[in-house]
C-alpha cells in the first residue's frame, strides 16, 4: 500500500483510502513515503497509531521556537561527542520512533516495549532502521519484573509487579 504525497506531507483522503485494508487480518505493510515503509496488524490499533502520528502529526513539535531549542540543544550533544538519545517509552509497533528517526536523524531512539507482540511488530519495523534500538522491556522507578494486563487492545496495555515476567528497567538501566 502506498501513500500519495504532498512533498514529506501524507494527504489524508489518498491515506484513508490506502489504508481501508485495515479490516483485514494479519499484518500488511503501509509505505510512509519518506519515512518508508512500516508494517501493521489490519485486526488491531495500528492503523490509528500510525494516522495519528504520520496523518495527524501528534509528535509534531509545537512551535518553531521549541523547535530550534531541542535542535540546538541535540548540537551541543553532539558536539560533545556524543550521540543523543530519543527514549520511546512504550513504542507499541515502532511508529513513533520511525517519526523521532526521521525527523532527527543525528539522534538514536531506544523503543522500549514490554508487550511481546507489539515487541515483535517493533523489531520487524526497526529491521532496517539502523538508528531505531527495540528493548523489550518496561520502564519504571526500580529494577523488577512485571506481567502485562491486557485491557482490549495492543495499545491498552498496564503492567503490574510480578516476581517473574517482562523486565523492568529505570532509565539508568537502559
Amino acid at each position: 500500500i502506498r501513500f500519495l504525497t504532498d512533498g514529506d506531507k501524507l494527504c489524508w483522503p489518498f491515506a484513508r483510502a490506502a489504508l481501508r485494508p485495515w479490516k483485514q487480518k494479519g499484518p500488511f505493510a503501509v509505505d510512509l513515503a519518506a519515512f518508508g515503509s512500516i508494517t501493521v496488524r489490519g485486526d488491531s490499533t495500528d492503523v490509528d497509531t500510525v494516522r495519528n502520528i504520520f496523518v495527524k502529526h501528534d509528535y509534531q513539535v509545537p512551535s518553531e521556537a521549541a523547535r530550534a531549542r531541542l535542535l540546538a540543544r541535540m548540537q551541543a550533544i553532539a558536539a560533545e561527542g556524543k550521540v543523543p538519545l530519543i527514549v520511546d517509552a512504550g513504542a507499541n509497533i515502532g511508529a513513533a520512533a520511525i517519526w523521532f528517526a526521521h525527523e532527527f536523524p543525528a539522534a538514536t531512539v531506544l523503543a522500549v516495549e514490554p508487550d511481546p507482540a507489539n515487541h515483535a511488530m517493533l523489531r520487524r519495523n526497526a529491521e532496517h532502521r539502523a538508528r531505531i534500538e527495540p528493548v523489550e522491556a518496561a520502564i519504571g522507578s526500580e529494577p523488577g519484573t512485571v506481567v502485562i494486563e491486557d485491557h482490549g487492545g495492543a495499545d491498552a496495555v498496564r503492567t503490574v509487579a510480578s516476581e517473574t515476567g517482562i523486565a523492568m528497567l529505570t532509565m539508568d538501566n537502559l
